[in-house]
């Protein structure tokens, strides 16, 4: 405890001079300078103060005193403490009536709760010599409750809970005045085992799109860094997931004591940083930790089970029709659709494309409410794929590829090309529309350079896809994944097919 002096120091305890053993060292008055010797003054005065949030939780208080010669002690005004050897109304001048019995150790004194109030205590010491010429002082003081357990325990207030705590306590034994170890228990609250009943897996990017940022290649470059799987709570009451664990598809154990609320979501990823750099700081405790393995971008069986209640949810994806096919690297997570009403997690008709690109780990989902090229043929009268009703240039199949209307021209949504700079650096580039809602097709960058022979190019990647708004088409830019070196003379393409 630390003391201030009231006309000299402050500092750690032991305070004093002349022992060398102190760890700081207040000053005292030569009383008689005009004198040979040393003539130090009778008293010197010390204060400090505590912060006690409920004296009362304690049956009494313990002072621990080392003192030198004769000590009186203050708790709020109040006496608590006065050493045999000091009289009662010692004033400053007063030396105390013979020497400490001891003055390296602590001496004990019991004071009662009463002295004490909530909150802030000052605690005053008046130290007194045994005469002028004594050649030292030493003071120290610590303060410790303590409570009665003679009849049976003593509690404090009652710790009340009011969402699953882990608390962490010790004991104190009043015999031998040692604290136990520390000890910590998991308490849960109104919680309930994991089951296929009250946890779905909500959201599921197995095949993400490129990095394309800055801050995202400087982290990785490999995009199955960046897949997630999300959690969704969907019963009344908080589950706990302590047990549970990816046994397929990916491994992860989830951590002890892992509680997911009502309605609330959590995410484990392939790479924490990777996801960070997507997609920013999430809420604490959202993001549960890094999965072992990578999804499949062709799909694969996936089983989230449970050591107490069995398989939760057992299921094989695809990226083939009748599974929805834009998640499978244009940017887009597959989505549980209808997640409250329990939907079976094998059927492709339980997933749909996220609406944003990148999907929204942690928050409420939009869906993209796909069509097939069939369906929409029949209802808008097509019967020639390669037709153009409307004269702009754009033929049926493409018109429904593009999200644009098959008699209204469009022809300002036409692939044009471009160059990009990424870095310091310029990349041939290709711009286009594509719908969002024609998730059976797919688009191919082509190059050529005559015009006559074309070939696809594996040296294309896409560096964004911006919605335009409507959920149902967007802008997609891809470019070549190496720089403009030369000027010789390339064309591009997109070729658009159906999916098999």
């Amino acid at each position: 405890m630390d003391f201030d002096d009231a006309a000299w120091a402050s500092g750690p305890s032991e305070l004093g001079y002349g022992d060398r053993d102190e760890a700081t060292e207040v000053g005292w008055i030569d009383m008689e300078p005009e004198t040979g010797g040393l003539q130090r003054n009778a008293t010197t005065y010390f204060r400090t103060t505590v912060e006690i949030a409920d004296p009362a939780s304690f049956s009494w208080f313990v002072v621990k005193l080392k003192y030198d010669d004769g000590a009186a002690v203050y708790v709020n005004g109040a006496e608590a403490v006065r050493t045999e050897n000091l009289s009662a109304g010692a004033a400053f001048n007063t030396y105390s009536e013979g020497s400490t019995p001891n003055e390296r150790t602590h001496h004990e004194f019991i004071i009662p709760t009463t002295l004490f109030v909530e909150g802030e205590n000052t605690i005053a010491v008046e130290l007194h010599q045994a005469s002028s010429r004594s050649s030292d002082i030493s003071f120290d003081l610590i303060l410790r409750g303590e409570i009665d357990t003679s009849a049976g325990a003593n509690f404090t207030k009652p710790i009340l809970i009011s969402e699953p705590s882990l608390l962490k306590a010790r004991a104190y034994n009043i015999s031998t005045g040692l604290w136990s170890p520390l000890n910590s228990a998991f308490f849960t609250i109104d919680t309930v085992p994991a089951d296929a009943s009250n946890v779905v897996i909500s959201e599921l990017h197995y095949h993400p799109a490129e990095p394309a940022t800055p801050k995202e290649i400087a982290i990785s470059s490999d995009r199955d860094n960046y897949e997630f799987v999300e959690l969704l709570n969907m019963g009344p009451r908080s589950i706990d997931l302590s047990d549970v664990y990816f046994s397929d598809g990916i491994i992860f154990n989830f951590p002890p004591n892992t509680i997911l609320g009502a309605g609330a979501r959590a995410i484990v990823v392939r790479n924490e940083a990777a996801f960070t750099a997507r997609y920013g700081e999430l809420p604490d405790g959202v993001v549960i930790g890094q999965y072992s393995g990578r999804l499949s971008n062709d799909g694969e069986r996936v089983i989230l089970t449970s050591s107490s209640t069995g398989d939760l949810h057992d299921f094989t994806y695809n990226d083939q029709p009748p599974w929805p096919t834009l998640p499978d690297g244009d940017g887009h997570s597959l989505v549980l659709v209808g997640p409250a009403s329990g939907p079976d997690h094998a059927k492709p008709t339980s997933w749909l494309p996220h609406a944003k690109i990148g999907g929204a780990p942690g928050e409420d989902d939009s869906t993209i409410a796909t069509v097939s090229y069939l369906a929409w043929k029949n209802a808008n009268g097509i019967s020639n794929d390669g037709g153009d009703e409307d004269g702009d240039l754009i033929m049926n199949f493409a018109e429904y590829a593009m999200g644009t209307r098959p008699r209204s021209s469009d022809s300002g949504v036409l692939p044009r090309p471009m160059t990009v700079r990424f870095g310091a650096e310029d990349f041939l580039a290709i711009k286009f529309q594509k719908s969002l809602l024609a998730t059976d097709v797919t688009f191919e960058i082509q190059t050529s350079t005559d015009l006559a022979n074309w070939k696809t190019s594996d040296a294309f990647t896409m560096v964004s896809e911006i919605s335009n708004g409507d959920d149902e088409t967007a802008v997609a830019i891809w470019r070549s994944t190496a720089p403009i070196t030369s000027s010789k003379i390339q064309y591009l393409r997109v070729r658009i097919s159906l999916a098999k």
